[in-house]
This record gives structure tokens, sequence and C-alpha cells, in this order.
């Protein structure tokens, strides 16, 4: 069971995702990253706000949103350039950050974007890593 969050910070959001909580211990991802007993993963996800932090202005309860799975610092050359995938101040949802297999995660009012009604929270969540990550592929790479 997942404890309730007391107080949300500024400028965060809590997001109902309608599903269970996963608790596993995973290590040797090759990412240089070892995850502690009881980590949530989960780096695709999408669903409803539950509850807003004060300062948050771009969405609010009840909102469909999508949940973009990298923190990045905003600051470094790499942000600055528009390539903020490779900002070396990251954290990932699912490994740095507790996922979205949780019934509720806590995120930062930037990672948030707001679902078009005729979108689903199944589309939505896939947008973030494979969608974006193909695209990056065919136009930046190809």
């Amino acid at each position: 069971m997942i404890s309730p969050i007391r107080s949300l910070g500024q400028g965060r959001l809590l997001s109902g995702l309608g599903r269970l909580a996963s608790i596993i211990s995973i290590s040797g991802l090759g990412l240089g990253d070892t995850l502690r007993v009881s980590h949530i993963i989960g780096a695709d996800v999408a669903g409803e706000v539950a509850e807003v932090g004060d300062g948050v202005e771009s969405v609010k309860k009840g909102d469909r949103v999508v949940i973009y799975p990298l923190k990045t610092c905003g600051r470094c050359s790499y942000c600055l350039s528009g390539r903020d995938s490779l900002c070396p101040n990251s954290k990932l949802l699912g490994l740095h950050l507790k996922g979205g297999y949780a019934e509720y995660v806590k995120v930062y009012e930037d990672m948030v974007f707001k679902i078009p009604g005729d979108v689903g929270f199944r589309e939505a969540a896939a947008i973030p890593v494979n969608w974006i990550t193909a695209w990056h592929m065919l136009f930046t790479r190809a």
C-alpha cells in the first residue's frame, strides 16, 4: 500500500493512474543505477490529475494528462540547445524517481501535458518514450 503524500510542494502535482503499485527490486540495468527494494518503476504514464500543489497553474484537478518522464535541469548546454535527453542532471521517472506503476505519482508541473479529448490514456502514455524516440531517430538520425 502506498502511503498518502502529505505535502506536494511548490510546482508539483499528483496524478491518479488507476493502477496498483508494483514493488520490485532491479539491478544490473547497465545504466549505473541500482534501485532499492520498494522502488516503483514505470515511465509510460497517463492519468487524471488528483491534486495540485501551490503554484501549479497549467493543470487542475480532474484534467487528463500525460507525463513526460524525463526531469531535466533546464540550465545546461544540452537543455538550452533543445537536446534535453542528453542532460547530465536528468532524472527519469521509474528509474531515478518513483514511477507510474504506483496508484499515484508525484511529478513537477513542467513534466505534465494535457491530453486532447479524442486521445485515450493508452495512446497518450505511448507518446513520451516510444513515439518521441522513433521521431528523433527518423528525423535527426536517419
